[in-house]
């Protein structure tokens, strides 16, 4: 039998554990990513948790992931033994670990003491951006952006701002009318004002940011929700919803007011000019996967140059891979490139191949796997009501535009990859872990 102070003492670590849970992506962001030593802390009570609550210790996903650690710990040692010095970063694979995990430690940050609402991680989120965009966010960025500049808001690089306006122009998409009808009807309108406020600041974040991979991503992300919508009968419901004549005029507000705003701002003038400063031939293909000089240096002539390299050196270590962070090496050595694009370039533009000259078929193997049990239970948790139908859609949503961003930059070497990886997949999964006590669903309501 426990003693009353045992009980209460792990419950105590319950409690902070899920508190730090909370905090950390509006933390994480406000501080620009400053925060390793609470990520060490969430991962060392996480640790304490697997060892005294056995449901964790049978949770699939936990196992799996505790392996493929594992794995890339053995195959850190076999590179190091295998890989010439010259060409082996030395870099111990934490980086991997901490991505394809850390998002069960906020999954269970909702669970572990009580059951919280897993939006509560999506909030912290929000706060943390819009702090972001105060503190870190030079106010010669929001002019140069409204001149029609690329700018990338205080982020390591536009790339990387454009997938937080991207996931944030998703999330606002998806939980806008959950926003509008949880709050009180006194309130609403003030609601509809922040809504519409929230949105036109994803979007323009999403323009001013100029990055081509996330506006297809969200093009596809959108059409494949759309496509899913209308396959589980989303589709009826909403039209459904949409059968309020009030409802299709906030609606109709809304769009007709952003239109209007976009317009003002002269968002297409700024798309058109972006998509037209390079366009990708048969000859940039060609002369990219010959390494011309000149095609290399491009954006998209640089990638394929890459790319094409990355065939042959995955075909000498196709199992194990080069070690991570290694491909910097692999530039440095292969005599193919420049030295100007030795300089510019030092990883693969692609998370993917990134990931296969890194840890080699058996990595990358392991990281789809872990990324396919997700999409299996964002499933079962809709299927057994478990979770609502605008979270069920938003999540395939964000599967597919984070599947798409990766493969135009290498995400998955850094800190902005692994804090959207951790909250958004942290965010789905919480709903697959509280299936045993959440409130069943109503088919017919939107969420």
């Amino acid at each position: 039998m426990k003693s009353a102070v045992e009980i209460f003492r792990f419950a105590s670590i319950e409690a902070f554990f899920c508190l730090l849970a909370l905090v950390f992506p509006a933390l994480w962001l406000a501080t620009g990513g400053g925060v390793k030593v609470l990520v060490r802390i969430l991962l060392l009570m996480s640790l304490i948790l697997l060892v005294r609550r056995q449901e964790m210790r049978r949770d699939v996903l936990i196992v799996f992931c505790m392996i493929f650690s594992v794995g890339l710990i053995g195959e850190y040692f076999w590179q190091y033994l295998t890989v010439p010095e010259r060409l082996f970063h030395g870099r111990f694979p934490s980086n991997y670990i901490y991505f394809f995990s850390f998002f069960l430690v906020l999954a269970y940050g909702t669970v572990a003491w009580r059951r919280i609402s897993p939006f509560l991680l999506l909030t912290g989120a929000l706060v943390g951006l819009l702090a972001f965009l105060i503190w870190h966010t030079p106010s010669q960025q929001w002019i140069l952006s409204w001149h029609g500049e690329r700018v990338d808001f205080g982020f390591r690089n536009a790339e990387h701002a454009g997938i937080f306006f991207g996931a944030g122009l998703l999330c606002t998409l998806f939980f806008g009318i959950r926003i509008y009808r949880s709050c009180p009807v006194s309130l609403r309108f003030v609601a509809i004002g922040g809504i519409v406020l929230l949105l036109l600041l994803m979007m323009w974040g999403v323009i001013a940011t100029q990055v081509r991979a996330v506006w297809l991503a969200l093009l596809v992300a959108l059409s494949a929700s759309l496509l899913i919508a209308m396959m589980t009968g989303g589709a009826k419901t909403i039209m459904t919803w949409l059968r309020n004549r009030n409802h299709v005029i906030l609606v109709l507000l809304m769009i007709a007011l952003s239109v209007v705003i976009l317009d003002a701002l002269k968002v297409r003038d700024r798309l058109a000019a972006r998509l037209a400063q390079e366009t990708i031939q048969v000859e940039t293909i060609r002369g990219a996967a010959n390494f011309d000089e000149q095609i290399q240096l491009t954006s998209s002539g640089a990638r394929i140059a890459m790319w094409r390299a990355a065939r042959d050196w995955i075909a000498e270590r196709p199992m194990f891979g080069w070690g991570v962070f290694s491909a910097e090496n692999l530039i440095d050595a292969d005599e193919r490139f420049t030295p100007i694009f030795k300089e510019w370039f030092g990883h693969l533009h692609n998370s993917y191949i990134e990931a296969l000259v890194a840890t080699g078929i058996v990595g990358l193997v392991g990281m789809l796997s872990i990324v396919g049990l997700i999409g299996r239970s964002v499933y079962v948790a809709w299927q057994e009501g478990a979770m609502p139908r605008d979270v069920f859609f938003f999540s395939w949503a964000f599967i597919v535009f984070w599947g798409i961003v990766n493969f135009f930059e290498s995400y998955i070497n850094y800190k902005t990859g692994f804090y959207l990886n951790s909250v958004m997949f942290g965010f789905m999964y919480a709903f697959y872990l509280q299936r045993p006590t959440a409130p069943r669903r109503a088919d017919e309501a939107i969420g």
